[in-house]
Formats: C-alpha cells, sequence, structure tokens
C-alpha cells in the first residue's frame, strides 16, 4: 500500500513538472493565433498599400496558401476566429480550390462584418459578401448559375442579391420575380431590372413608378435601359431646361439615357449641346466629354459624327482626352 502511494505521489510530481514545460506551440497555432486579436480589419489595396495581405510576405495568408493542404483549409474556413475563416478562404480561392462552391454555399450565411481597406476608401462587408466578391469571378458555367440562381431566389438579404438585380440585363428566367419585387416595393434597382426586359406590357407601371422617383438621375438610369417613345417627353422637357439656363449643365446620365436612342432625334440634341455649350472653357470641355463617353457607350454611325465634331471643340485638351476610359458595364454573369 505504501508502495502504491509513493507511485502516485512520483506520477502527479511529473504531472506537475510537466504543466511548467512550456508546450510548443507548431507554426500552424502561431499563424492562427496572429489572427486572433484581429479587428476585423484587411487591405486589399495591393498596387499600393504596403500593409496588404499579399504584399506582406510575413502574414498567415501565405503560410496558408504554401504550407497547408486544402482539406485543412476548407476546416478553417470554419475556425472560431473571423479572420482566420477570411484568409483561409483566400487562400483556397488562390489556389483555384475545385469544390469552391461547396465553401460559398457552406459561409452564406456568415454574417461577421469585416472592414476592408482600399486605400483611401474604407468599407464593411459581411464574411459571405467577401467571399462571394472574391471567388464569383472564378466560377464558370454550371457552377456559377446555380450559386447565382441560390442567392436570386433565396437570399435577398446578401449583397450579391443587389448586384444580380442591378445588372439583370433582361435575363428572362429571372423575369417573373424582378416583376413580383417591383409589385411589392419597387426601388431604382429593381425599375432597372424590370425596364431591362423592355416589355411593353410594363410601359405603364414603368412610367407611373419613374414619375415617383424623386432624382431626375434615377430615371435617366431606367430609361437607359428602355429607351422608348413613352419617355422622350420627359426626356425633352428636361432638356429645355438647358435651353433656357446655361448656366447649369445636364446630368452625365441624360447623356447616356439620350444616347441609348440611338436615333436622329438624340442625334440632333447632342448636336445642339455642342453648339451651345457654355463659354465657360472647363465646364464646356467637361460636357464635351461627358458626350464622347455617352456616344461611344451606345454607338452608331450617325455618333461617329458626333464624336469628331466634340472633339474638334476640345481644343487644347484634344491631347489629354480621357473618353475612351469608361466601362461598358456588361452583365455580371
Amino acid at each position: 500500500m505504501k508502495r502504491e502511494f509513493t507511485i502516485l505521489l512520483v506520477c502527479f510530481a511529473l504531472l506537475g513538472c510537466k504543466n511548467d514545460v512550456p508546450i510548443e506551440k507548431s507554426v500552424l497555432d502561431e499563424k492562427i493565433e496572429a489572427l486572433s486579436d484581429s479587428r476585423l480589419s484587411i487591405h486589399i489595396d495591393n498596387f499600393r498599400n504596403e500593409n496588404s495581405y499579399e504584399n506582406d510576405s510575413t502574414h498567415s495568408f501565405h503560410y496558408f496558401k504554401d504550407s497547408i493542404t486544402k482539406e485543412q483549409l476548407v476546416k478553417l474556413t470554419y475556425h472560431k476566429y473571423p479572420m482566420v475563416r477570411v484568409y483561409s478562404f483566400l487562400a483556397l480561392n488562390e489556389a483555384r480550390y475545385e469544390y469552391m462552391q461547396e465553401v460559398i454555399f457552406g459561409h452564406l450565411s456568415d454574417t461577421t462584418e469585416i472592414m476592408l481597406n482600399g486605400g483611401c476608401v474604407i468599407y464593411t462587408r459581411t464574411i459571405s459578401d467577401f467571399i462571394m466578391e472574391k471567388a464569383f469571378d472564378y466560377l464558370k458555367g454550371n457552377t456559377k448559375d446555380s450559386l447565382r440562381d441560390l442567392i436570386f431566389y433565396n437570399h435577398p438579404e446578401l449583397g450579391a442579391f443587389s448586384n444580380i438585380l442591378w445588372d439583370c440585363k433582361g435575363y428572362e428566367p429571372y423575369y417573373q420575380k424582378v416583376l413580383q419585387i417591383n409589385q411589392d416595393s419597387a426601388t431604382r434597382a429593381s425599375l432597372m431590372a424590370l425596364a431591362s426586359y423592355r416589355k411593353e406590357k410594363d410601359l405603364d407601371f414603368l412610367a407611373s413608378e419613374i414619375n415617383k422617383l424623386a432624382y431626375d438621375f434615377k430615371k435617366f438610369q431606367i430609361i437607359e435601359e428602355y429607351p422608348h417613345d413613352r419617355f422622350i417627353p420627359f426626356m425633352y422637357d428636361y432638356h429645355k431646361k438647358f435651353q433656357k439656363d446655361n448656366m447649369n449643365d445636364p446630368d452625365d446620365l441624360f447623356y447616356a439615357a439620350l444616347a441609348s436612342y440611338k436615333n436622329k432625334w438624340a442625334n440632333g440634341i447632342f448636336m445642339e449641346l455642342i453648339n451651345s455649350g457654355p463659354k465657360d472653357y472647363y465646364r464646356n470641355r467637361d460636357r464635351l466629354q461627358a458626350i464622347m463617353k455617352a456616344t461611344a457607350k451606345h454607338d452608331t454611325i450617325l455618333f461617329e459624327d458626333i464624336r469628331k465634331k466634340a472633339y474638334r471643340n476640345l481644343g487644347k485638351d484634344t491631347f489629354n482626352i480621357r473618353y475612351f476610359d469608361f466601362s461598358k458595364f456588361d452583365s455580371w454573369w
């Protein structure tokens, strides 16, 4: 009995000594721990910001990317620390993980907000939206379509839903859903989506809702999606303001909506705007460049002459032209 008691004492002593010996952490544990006290901020401006995770070779992201298996990374996307989840996903994305769709599906409800630092701009995103913004461009075919459908029909709370609605561009399978959204509660984005289908049966509804909008620029965005003769009176009334008052200039979105008509009427208005430009050099330059942008976005043979005339009128800024730098806003899918 005494011998057994002695053995127990020795065991307890050994255990006590073991607790006094520091446990060596693995590199992975250290990298994870480095993200545990994160303020949920991520530098994403990899071109200018030296603090970007892509530019910092000691960042946990690089260890995740270069030294951990994809299977481990998938598990880490469910880690309790939000930034471990984020950088594990980014590492999988960098590796073009084959089953990325399943990873995204597993995080659609991750509403933890992170702060994104893009240099001059700081904004917030939920982890779910950040994941989709980073990964969606790499998904293709049926994988991308099925994820888009899942978001559009089942996850209107996500930021990606707004992107889909905003850039619907007449995608026929979504028409009934878009129509229902407008009937329930019309917004600028939902009206733009509905207008993009260019269905005459929606004209009365669109005209009624456009008149309810407080700001002209929102109306122009909808009209640009559906440049119907029904909206010409509104466009013409807006244009008349600047025939009477040359101290102000049309909104740039007016030019885009006008150009979307692609007809002689629009061409005549553009010519009039060029010929009646303000005397102030800089205001006139801005007007000419806005006209060139709009007519290049909705190009026709007629508009080629408009751009040539506007270009010749630029004067000393002829060789400093920026009108080529614009996006055609193609469908996001």
